[in-house]
C-alpha cells in the first residue's frame, strides 16, 4: 500500500531551494530502537547539507549517538514528560523546519521531501504525513485502521491521495516552521502522559493551515497486542483529562466526554430499556450487537487495505477495547485528581 500512495511522486522533485530542517526524536528505555530510527531519518532523499537529527534521551545513563549530522543530549530520569524533552529538542535544533518522528518508527526514503513540500504553499505553517504499520497481526492492523497511532490508515482513506487541510498532528510524523512553534510557545509541559502535539497543533491551526499528506509516510511499530492497545489507550485517558484541566472550555470538553463515551451510552441504554420492560440481558445484547454492526458498515472501506477477514471481523473488538480503555483512563485520572485535592 505504501508503494501505491508514494508512485509517480515528482511535485518536488525540481526544487532546490529547500529549507534547513532538524529531526527531533525523544526517547526513553529505548536506546537501541532510537539509533535504528536515526539511521533511517539519515537515510532520506534529502539534502544532506540541510538535514541534522537532534536525539534528546531521557536516562541517567547516556550513550551517544555519533554521527556529524547528530545532537545527542541525555536529560536525567524526572519523569517531566513528553513536553519537556521535546522543548529541550527544539532548543538545540537548527533548522527552520522542524521535523518529528518517534524512537519506534522508520522513514519512507522520500519521506522528508514530501513533508517539507507542502512547507512551500503560502500560509501553510505545518505538515502531517501518514503512519502505517509494518506487516502485522490482525490487532496491529485493526489499531491503525481506527487511526492509531498519528491517524493510521483512517487518514489515508480519508484523504484519498490528496493534501488536505487537517487540525492536528503527531509528532510520530509531522514537520513545522520553527516560528510557528515559538508563537505559540512550544509545547505544553503539563501533559505528562501524552497529547501535547495534539495540544500543538491545534494552536498553530487555529492561527495558520495545517496540512496532511498521504505522500511522507513513517512505520510505526505495531501495538499487535490487546493488551497493549488497552494500555495506550488508557494512557490517552489520562492525557485527556489533563488537556480538560488546562483550557478555557473544560465544561464544554467533559460533556462531550460524557456525551461520546460508549460506556456511558450501554448503562443510558440498559437503563431505558428496563424502565419499559426490556429484560436487563436482552438490552445490553441488542446494544451491543448494534455497536458491532455499525463498526463494521463504518469501516467498511477498510477491506480496500486490509483485505484479511479475521481483521475486518476482529476490527469492532478492538475498537470496544479501545473505548472502555479511554473511558477507564478518563476515570482514573479524575479520581486521582480528587484525591490529590482532599
Amino acid at each position: 500500500m505504501d508503494d501505491a500512495i508514494n508512485s509517480a511522486r515528482s511535485e518536488w522533485a525540481d526544487r532546490v531551494d529547500w529549507p534547513t530542517v532538524t529531526v527531533i526524536i525523544v526517547t526513553r528505555d529505548r536506546h537501541e530502537a532510537a539509533e535504528k530510527a536515526v539511521a533511517s531519518v539519515l537515510g532520506v532523499d534529502y539534502p544532506a547539507e540541510k538535514l541534522e537529527v537532534v536525539v534528546v534521551e531521557e536516562t541517567d545513563q547516556p550513550q551517544p549517538i555519533a554521527g556529524d549530522r547528530i545532537r545527542y543530549v541525555a536529560i536525567p530520569m524526572r519523569n517531566l514528560g513528553l513536553g519537556f524533552a521535546r522543548n529541550q529538542g527544539v532548543q538545540l535544533a537548527g533548522g527552520a523546519v522542524l521535523a518529528f518522528t518517534d524512537d519506534d518508527c522508520l522513514v519512507h526514503r522520500n519521506w522528508l521531501r514530501e513533508l517539507v513540500g507542502p512547507l512551500f504553499t503560502e500560509g501553510v505553517a505545518a505538515t502531517a504525513g501518514a503512519v502505517l504499520v509494518p506487516a502485522c497481526g490482525p490487532v496491529g492492523e485493526c489499531e491503525n485502521i481506527l487511526g492509531f497511532p498519528g491517524g493510521g490508515v483512517k487518514f489515508v482513506e480519508q484523504a484519498r491521495g490528496k493534501t488536505v487541510p487537517r487540525e492536528t498532528f503527531s509528532t510520530c510524523n509531522c514537520a513545522v516552521y520553527r516560528w510557528a512553534v515559538e508563537e505559540v510557545g512550544g509545547f505544553r509541559e503539563f501533559n505528562r502522559s501524552s497529547g501535547e502535539d495534539e495540544l500543538l497543533s491545534r494552536q498553530i491551526s487555529s492561527r495558520h493551515t495545517l496540512l496532511y499528506t498521504p505522500h511522507a509516510i513513517v512505520w510505526h511499530e505495531p501495538r499487535d497486542r490487546i493488551g497493549k492497545v488497552f494500555h495506550w489507550l488508557v494512557r490517552r485517558g489520562h492525557s485527556r483529562v489533563e488537556m480538560a484541566q488546562n483550557v478555557s472550555n473544560k465544561r464544554q470538553l467533559y460533556g462531550k466526554m460524557v456525551v461520546q463515551s460508549p460506556t456511558v451510552r450501554l448503562a443510558l441504554g440498559t437503563l431505558a430499556g428496563a424502565a419499559v420492560g426490556v429484560p436487563p440481558v436482552a438490552m445490553p445484547v441488542a446494544l451491543v450487537s448494534l455497536y458491532y454492526a455499525s463498526v463494521l458498515h463504518r469501516y467498511r472501506w477498510s477491506r480496500r487495505h486490509h483485505r484479511s477477514w479475521k481483521t475486518f471481523l476482529l476490527l469492532p473488538w478492538v475498537k470496544a477495547v479501545m473505548d472502555v480503555a479511554m473511558d477507564i483512563g478518563t476515570v482514573e485520572k479524575l479520581l486521582a485528581r480528587q484525591k490529590s485535592k482532599e
